[in-house]
């Protein structure tokens, strides 16, 4: 179908569903959506403002065999220049944060219906000042390590000033100062579907409930790994839409650790221009930080049109004012093949080009 084609039938569609209720908009930007600033528009942008309203959207496309994207806080993605013929499904209404005893772990958040399926539960007999918390899927990180902060409760300082949502740090596996989100991980929330035609070619059951993946008990789930989940394509969950997340949290918290975290970023350049984040993940195999590599090849500071690897910092590269997705192309390929050329090593990007 054209993209023309899809509005005219996707449109109506949605707003027919007696369970979808949030925005849709045709020809939306998506640099505006991002971290990086690049990006041309997509063909539907639609934006459920419930949990309830996310699993009728994701139906709907899914029957349509329409594809789609779903898109957290644009943290890691690049999205091509021109027009996507993509729905992309926007889960940013869903940042709903909840609090709770470890001991009482049944409640829901947000809009979430009152059962889950689960392969196992939160343990009894938590420790005295255990805590639960939890985030919807689009759920700023760095709101989550600040509510945190604002409770008095630790576990979450080294994801302070992380940009993006809590689901796009569960399906990346986020990784800061040698902590990753699962460490804190108690369960994930989701449901399968994800990637319009390409997921189960059966649409969900009604009444439907989420499905419940548990990691931090005895009978948790061991598909984590480093920048790995089981929500990514070749995981165990890989295509499910994560609707929300729990952490496992306990009183006393570490202002001074977050402090030192969020002064670090700014030190590093995190946010002195619009970029995606790290490029490439870190290699084991190297033994050095994916930066030093490139940096060692001589390219910090290359340019390619509107795009730079950071003079600062090797493994980032920004956007200097009109880059393009070509541009970040062609200075990944660049980094990947001189790195390649200087140690033998070959960088995995860690972005996600659309």
């Amino acid at each position: 179908m054209s993209a023309a084609i899809d509005r005219e039938i996707l449109t109506p569609a949605l707003r027919s569903d007696p369970y979808f209720t949030g925005g849709i908009f045709p020809d939306a930007p998506l640099a505006p959506r991002t971290t990086i600033r690049i990006g041309g528009t997509a063909a539907l942008l639609v934006e459920p403002d419930t949990v309830t309203a996310l699993e009728a959207c994701v139906r709907v496309l899914r029957a349509l065999e329409a594809p789609f994207f779903i898109l957290g806080g644009g943290s890691n993605i690049v999205f091509p220049d021109g027009p996507l013929d993509r729905v992309v499904v926007s889960v940013s209404a869903l940042s709903a944060i909840s609090l709770e005893s470890a001991a009482n772990t049944a409640v829901p958040y947000g809009s979430m219906p009152d059962k889950a399926i689960t392969n196992g539960t939160a343990a009894d007999g938590a420790a005295p000042g255990a805590m639960v918390l939890h985030c919807g899927a689009g759920c700023p990180t760095d709101e989550a390590a600040d509510f945190c902060l604002a409770h008095n409760l630790a576990g979450l300082e080294s994801f302070t000033a992380i940009p993006g949502t809590i689901g796009g740090a569960v399906y990346m596996n986020a990784r800061c100062y040698d902590h990753q989100i699962s460490d804190v991980l108690e369960w994930v929330d989701h449901f399968p579907g994800v990637g319009g035609g390409g997921g189960s070619p059966n649409p969900l059951p009604r009444p439907w409930a989420p499905l419940r993946l548990c990691v931090g008990n005895p009978s948790g789930h061991s598909g984590w790994s480093y920048k790995k989940s089981p929500f990514q394509p070749s995981g165990s969950c890989g295509g499910d839409v994560i609707l929300g997340a729990a952490f496992r949290v306990r009183v006393g918290a570490d202002p001074e650790r977050a402090a030192w975290c969020r002064a670090d970023r700014e030190a590093r350049g995190h946010f002195r221009l619009p970029s995606a984040g790290s490029v490439f993940k870190n290699s084991r195999l190297a033994g050095k930080p994916s930066g030093q590599l490139v940096d060692q090849a001589g390219l910090k500071g290359a340019v390619s049109g509107g795009a730079q690897i950071a003079p600062w910092h090797g493994n980032i590269i920004v956007n200097t004012g009109g880059a393009t997705a070509a541009d970040v192309r062609a200075l990944v390929a660049l980094a990947k093949e001189a790195v390649r050329k200087n140690t033998g090593v070959t960088l995995e990007e860690e972005i996600v080009f659309v």
